[in-house]
């Protein structure tokens, strides 16, 4: 289970309005490989999502109704990814039969997709709760992930049904990293050898592929990119970065990014939350998560736009690993490859950033004058809790990016219970909550939009087991418009001045909800690199 799933577990998002359930029955099916990992269910025909052990961060969707040799397909190198690409397609059923469609039939699918308003709610809360931005053209990312994807790795269980074979509870990661870990620990102040380059593949960058030097391209076709060192170290904010090289492909450049970590700022920060692989996320409440985050030297991850030959080329995807010397027991092999190549000091860690710029010509250019912008995403800042009970409440706060004080004061306040839906069916053994109480807030003075955000700290009631099995209901539908069983519901804006937020829900109206106030922030200015023309 990747550090990206299990934030995305504590922020309470529900998956069902982009038609991902969850799961009842957790047994596999024939064609689910030995150590899958599953995590929800389309509720149809036995489609299912999951991670696989062995395979790092990437999602695969099983489908038991598919023709032979179609069971399995990658749709997703990480989690990251898959929730852009749901942002991109609004429905997982079109990532599961992208495979078999061409560029008409999966325009002509989404377009049919009716986005109501609980979808809506899901992918704004993706969208803000995990800093997450829509894949651009992801049929091509599908497409070609899934063509060089080595279909033979995949073990299956071939289990008998109600057989748990093949699934596991739950697959170890890293806060600083998305390896598996190996069973051997290394002592302290020693670190797994880097890889001799006779032990180590060819290095390779591929545009579209992977710190892995895998290609997603026309597998045929494609070559890998000319490297071009560039060497090019700068601080950003007090830190030391490396660009070592950039990499010229046919579709586009593609940029490293190295990030220097000093082992003791690592280990400073492990002693102040007393981490260990086994209390990584589990033990600390949703507030101490994002001080966590806020602190974890390895949580920081860049937006790049590259100018070439005066032409802006954003980014169109990236990719990352990080090398963690302080949590040596885990399986970097990968972030092992990059410091050998690049031959970086293991002695301190590093974040390594790739970044893909398509070019806007129709061949490639010969490039003249290159620079890179890094800009810094905003960091979420947990602030004071307040309670309310009726309109005219209010609370005082700092914000802290100004130091500036404001008043929040409640405008609007009432109680509602969630209508009959035509939502898919949650789970028609148990007994949704449907009351949850909504807020409108000014504050005094004006914040800009999008810089303040409430959330409800309670997680609502839980969901109760039915004697017998109930009607659709109301109560039934309420896990994919509100939550429900997922806990608190995502803040939604109205207005330029005016704040709303959604509370969990209750079987009865709550009679008041505690809120957190939370910040973004950009916590440091953005910088430009000029690597081409090279002063000397």
């Amino acid at each position: 289970m990747t550090l990206t799933y299990r934030k995305f577990l504590k922020q309470h998002i529900s998956l069902a309005p982009l038609g991902i359930q969850p799961l009842s029955d957790p047994s596999p099916y024939f064609c689910t490989p030995k150590g899958a990992v599953s995590f929800g269910c389309a509720g149809t025909d036995g489609i299912h999502y999951c991670f696989i052990e062995g395979f790092d961060e990437m999602v695969f969707a099983v489908s038991p109704m598919n023709t032979q040799g179609n069971y399995v397909h990658p749709l997703a190198e990480n989690f990251s990814d898959f929730l852009r690409l749901l942002l991109a397609c609004k429905s997982a059923d079109a990532l599961e039969q992208a495979w078999q469609w061409d560029q008409t039939q999966f325009d002509a699918y989404i377009h049919d997709i009716v986005q109501d308003e609980s979808l809506t709610d899901a992918m704004n809360a993706i969208t803000y709760r995990m800093h997450l931005t829509p894949m651009r053209h992801p049929l091509q990312y599908l497409h070609t992930l899934q063509a060089n994807f080595d279909y033979s790795r995949l073990v299956f269980a071939a289990a008998e049904p109600g057989s748990t074979a093949g699934i596991e509870t739950a697959v170890s990661h890293t806060c600083f990293g998305t390896q598996t870990p190996t069973p051997a620990k290394c002592l302290a102040g020693e670190y797994p050898a880097t890889p001799s380059p006779a032990e180590s593949k060819k290095w390779r960058v591929y545009f579209n592929g992977n710190l892995n030097g895998n290609c997603y391209g026309d597998a045929k076709g494609t070559r890998a990119g000319k490297e071009l060192p560039v060497h090019k170290k700068f601080f950003w904010d007090g830190e030391e970065w490396l660009i070592p090289s950039i990499y010229s492909c046919s579709k586009g450049l593609v940029v490293d990014f190295l990030r220097k970590i000093p082992a003791g700022q690592i280990q400073d920060f492990i002693n102040r939350w007393h981490l260990s692989p086994d209390n990584i996320l589990e033990d600390f409440d949703n507030d101490q998560q994002l001080l966590l985050e806020l602190d974890n030297p390895f949580s920081f991850h860049p937006l790049t736009e590259a100018t070439v030959n005066g032409k802006i080329l954003p980014s169109s995807q990236s990719c990352g690993d990080c090398w963690n010397p302080v949590f040596c027991e885990f399986d970097q092999t990968q972030a092992q490859e990059v410091l050998r190549h690049y031959q970086l000091d293991p002695a301190f860690g590093w974040q390594i950033w790739r970044s893909f710029f398509p070019w806007k010509t129709a061949r490639k250019p010969q490039i003249q004058t290159l620079s890179i912008r890094l800009s810094a995403q905003k960091q979420l800042i947990p602030g004071p809790h307040f309670h309310t009970r009726a309109p005219g409440d209010s609370i005082t706060f700092t914000c802290p990016s100004t130091g500036m004080a404001h008043t929040l004061t409640v405008r609007e306040y009432k109680n509602e219970r969630l209508d009959i839906g035509a939502s898919r069916l949650a789970n028609p053994w148990k007994e949704y909550p449907t009351w949850y109480t909504v807020v409108g807030c000014t504050a005094s003075p004006p914040l800009p939009q999008g810089s303040l955000s409430l959330v409800d700290c309670s997680d609502g009631d839980k969901p109760r087991e039915l004697r017998q099995r109930a009607q659709t209901t109301s109560a039934e539908s309420v896990s994919v418009i509100i939550g429900g069983a997922d806990g608190p519901t995502a803040l939604f804006l109205s207005g330029p001045d005016m704040l709303y937020a959604a509370s969990a829900p209750h079987f009865t109206p709550p009679e008041e909800v505690e809120w957190r106030l939370a910040f973004q922030e950009q916590k440091r200015p953005d910088i430009r690199v000029e690597l081409y023309p090279q002063k000397h």
